[in-house]
């Protein structure tokens, strides 16, 4: 039925190039860290600490308030961690995988080298632009915004080199 073992390592990781979406994660870091601040401010601001003077007349009247922005931090917190960690594309010996936000494991897209009539970064667009084989204009456009900046000349570093590499094959 269901299978419970864990996924199979890479059998050479070192021929693959993984890059995460450590720029989108920025804004999850930024929204973790608001709401642990306002955490923070709601835990002192019931504590005689910030107004000594007039501790009858203090703003928040229950220390519980500060756990009420605590737990949308802690989620925001695992959603950066999350998209730091795991990749966004992935060039291996096989092809481009494309992990989409949402259930990246189920909703995985791979695009085989064979079937890549040509692959190019457009760094003024952001975009990742993959021709594919076949009838017709096939394309597929990935945003490299999840990217890190300095992470985009690689990107395009390894596509270009890769796109030379097929190139020489087939002639």
């Amino acid at each position: 039925m269901f299978s419970t073992k864990k996924p199979r390592s890479t059998v050479n990781p070192e021929k693959e190039l993984r890059f995460t979406r450590a720029h989108q994660a920025i804004l999850f870091w930024s929204i973790a860290t608001i709401f642990f601040c306002l955490s923070m401010w709601l835990f002192l601001a019931a504590t005689p600490y910030l107004n000594p003077l007039d501790w009858e007349h203090r703003r928040v009247n229950s220390i519980l308030w500060g756990f009420l922005p605590l737990f949308p931090a802690l989620f925001f917190t695992w959603v950066a961690l999350h998209l730091t960690r795991h990749a966004f594309i992935i060039l291996t010996p096989l092809g481009i995988e494309i992990f989409p936000f949402w259930m990246p494991k189920k909703n995985l897209t791979v695009f085989y080298w064979a079937e890549i009539e040509k692959a190019e970064v457009d760094n003024e667009a952001k975009m990742l632009i993959i021709y594919l084989t076949g009838d017709g204009d096939s394309r597929v456009y990935v945003s490299l915004n999840p990217i890190r900046k300095a992470r985009r000349p690689l990107l395009k570093r390894a596509i270009e080199g890769r796109m030379e590499l097929a190139a020489k094959e087939a002639s």
